[in-house]
């Protein structure tokens, strides 16, 4: 991570370095060789979390138009555990995103992933408002924006969260078999969120009717599927179905888990590079008779980009924005106190 720091602060101070600079400020005092190397520079900047040398390049990149730009600084300014973060800026970028992007094509618009979770960061800062920028929560609004991105983009996050909003206020429970639909789709897709809430549910006799086999396999494959930043609400509910479960249902969901990994499971990674629980770290959990939990690795190929961050391959090919066209009839209106 120190060498990544250090060469991704050489690369960023040469490309400043071999073009007129202004007086130091915001991104667009900053210049660059051009908007490409400035958003390629902040994206490894972003990526080895050094946003000091991140946010004048992408601020640079967004002044002259990047998409990427403004999306990647919407995501330093929504990070709360930064010293970085202006949820207010956040807000703004973000929402400007889904105003603009939001009938991006679908199948082969590169940038569909991040407009689609633009659309999911609103409805999130929807749900618990944003006092810096005035914004009240709307939970209507809120999902207004995840079935835009969960329908129109078909966004597995999008999706998953629309699940999580309807099962969690009275005022969407006409909507709890929706939220299954989601839940029951996205686990046969691997989405471990989906697999660890509807496992839940199937160990609660929530909505559903009580089954401790396959809710314990189901927790297992969500285990085995998760990403590191979502590993430690998912063992938690793993955990719990697992320490109340007898010996019996613990040896019938295990022939279970073998039969659904084929189908539900994650990709295996080769021996030696799976990540134990929370990554790199192993966590100890017990049940309340000192039953040892066991511990289960992830089957998910690790990844080098900022967690919860959208895949972006070829970034060199971003600038080459095409203009966005609004999609008749979508027209989110800011709901009212903004």
């Amino acid at each position: 991570m120190r060498i990544s720091k250090l060469v991704a602060a050489v690369v960023l101070m040469l490309a400043v370095a071999s073009s007129p600079a202004r007086s130091a400020g915001t991104g667009a005092d900053v210049q660059f060789a051009s908007p490409r190397v400035a958003l390629e520079q902040g994206i490894g900047a972003y990526n080895s979390r050094n946003y000091e040398l991140a946010i004048p390049a992408l601020e640079f990149a967004a002044a002259k138009g990047s998409f990427f730009g403004q999306y990647f600084l919407a995501r330093i300014y929504s990070d709360t555990q930064s010293a970085h973060a202006d949820l207010a800026r956040a807000w703004k970028l973000l929402k400007g995103i889904t105003e603009r992007y939001a009938s991006v094509d679908p199948d082969f618009d590169r940038r569909r992933p991040f407009v689609a979770h633009a659309f999911v960061e609103v409805a999130r800062f929807l749900q618990t408002g944003v006092p810096e920028a005035g914004v009240r929560p709307n939970l209507e609004a809120a999902e207004t924006y995840l079935q835009h991105a969960a329908s129109y983009f078909r966004d597995d996050d999008a999706q998953f969260e629309l699940a999580k909003l309807y099962l969690s206020d009275e005022r969407f429970a006409n909507n709890a078999p929706t939220a299954l639909h989601w839940l029951s789709r996205l686990s046969k897709r691997r989405h471990s969120g989906a697999q660890a809430l509807l496992a839940d549910l199937l160990w609660r006799g929530r909505l559903v009717r009580r089954d401790e086999r396959h809710a314990l396999a189901l927790a297992t494959l969500a285990v085995e599927n998760a990403p590191g930043h979502e590993r430690l609400w998912i063992e938690e509910i793993y955990q719990t179905i697992f320490c109340g479960s007898g010996e019996v249902n613990r040896a019938e969901s295990a022939t279970t888990v073998l039969k659904w990994r084929r189908t539900y499971g994650a990709q295996v990674v080769p021996e030696g590079q799976a990540l134990g629980v929370l990554g790199q770290f192993r966590v100890s959990r017990s049940c309340a008779d000192g039953r040892r939990v066991p511990i289960i690795k992830s089957l998910r190929e690790p990844s080098g980009s900022v967690p919860g961050t959208p895949s972006l391959a070829d970034p060199q090919n971003s600038l080459s924005d095409q203009a966005p066209v609004k999609k008749p009839g979508f027209g989110l209106e800011p709901p009212a106190g903004r």
